[in-house]
């Protein structure tokens, strides 16, 4: 039996309630209607848009900022999110991900009918998760309310890093309507991801290459972040790399606070980025479309993890699992 009615719909799809024979409440994800014509004709406009401005706007090194091949990307992304069989795969490699890790009670994922013969390209059944939007209890005040937040913003955090440093399979769409939370009271509140249509995985060249450089910059070190910017560039006509290394050096003097932690109240990461964009256009360095989508995320989540915990330290959660993935990485390597 399924509800008429839906209890949650998105750009791509609509949500609906439904029981199975044996009365467990099921979730029956299911594609609007000529959504997919919809987004062919949005995603060609983008793509022209983007082709157009790198071509004729007047913007000295705009080629740099990789435009088409992010409009490419992110094209990418949503065909395959008008295919349910992606989500469900998606969601069985994060279940199987986060299982392993032992870190199952702190985050979960709803479960796909993969086995029960319940998925198709049109259609996702999956398990019914309860649990209330977190953006509600971004609406809640008083002193239980931001203890109970703090905890939840470190949970989703590690849960974030752990996808970015150790599973290399990232959750790309982390905004509050796709994490609910349940449990709390005497027990400990968990976070659950919802629509996992958009995701992101580097090769393992652009892994290394990512994780060194959140390192530097978790360092405070912003030179050595142009440096490895610049020999890990895939294309590049910078004549000026001790000007790039003094202005990389710079922003992130500017986005670590005197007191050398990257509190996400104090660190506007949304500006940081801005300005590097504007120091990679300048000295016509290319910028990855992978990255480009990755970052993006990131910006996402340090917003919400902004509004759950402003005093939470970003960098003295990552540091730790930054040192555990590259010596994971060297083990593998010692192993090939």
């Amino acid at each position: 039996r399924i509800s008429a009615s839906p209890v949650g719909s998105g750009c791509i799809a609509q949500v609906h309630e439904a029981r199975a024979a044996d009365g467990s409440k099921l979730a029956v994800k299911v594609l609007h209607p000529g959504v997919a014509a919809t987004v062919a004709a949005d995603l060609w406009l983008l793509g022209a848009a983007a082709r157009l401005v790198e071509k004729c706007v007047p913007l000295r090194g705009v080629r740099w900022l990789s435009l088409p091949d992010a409009a490419d990307e992110f094209g990418a992304f949503m065909r395959r999110q008008l295919d349910m069989t992606v989500e469900a795969d998606n969601l069985r490699r994060f279940r199987a991900n986060f299982a392993a890790d032992g870190n199952a009670g702190g985050v979960r994922f709803p479960r796909p009918l993969l086995e029960e013969g319940l998925v198709s390209g049109g259609v996702l059944v999956e398990s019914y998760e309860e649990g209330v939007p977190i953006g509600k209890l971004l609406r809640e005040g008083g002193e239980a309310a931001a203890a109970r937040n703090a905890k939840l913003a470190r949970v989703g955090l590690r849960a974030f890093l752990a996808m970015l440093l150790r599973h290399n399979f990232v959750h790309a769409d982390l905004h509050p309507g796709n994490i609910l939370v349940s449990g709390g009271g005497d027990g400990e509140a968990s976070l659950c991801f919802l629509d996992a249509g958009l995701t992101v995985e580097l090769s393992a060249r652009d892994e290394a290459n990512f994780v060194a450089l959140f390192t530097a910059i978790g360092r405070g070190d912003g030179a050595l972040a142009a440096d490895l910017m610049l020999a890990n560039a895939r294309e590049h006509e910078c004549d000026d790399a001790a000007g790039f290394r003094e202005g990389m050096r710079r922003l992130v003097a500017k986005a670590r606070p005197t007191d050398a932690a990257f509190s996400l109240g104090k660190v506007q990461i949304g500006e940081v980025l801005l300005e590097v964009t504007s120091l990679v256009r300048t000295h016509r360095v290319k910028v990855e479309s992978n990255f480009t989508t990755l970052v993006m995320a990131i910006v996402v989540l340090e917003g919400l993890g902004r509004q759950l915990d402003p005093t939470l330290d970003l960098f003295s959660v990552a540091l730790p699992m930054l040192a555990s993935a590259a010596t994971a990485r060297a083990l593998r390597r010692g192993h090939t």
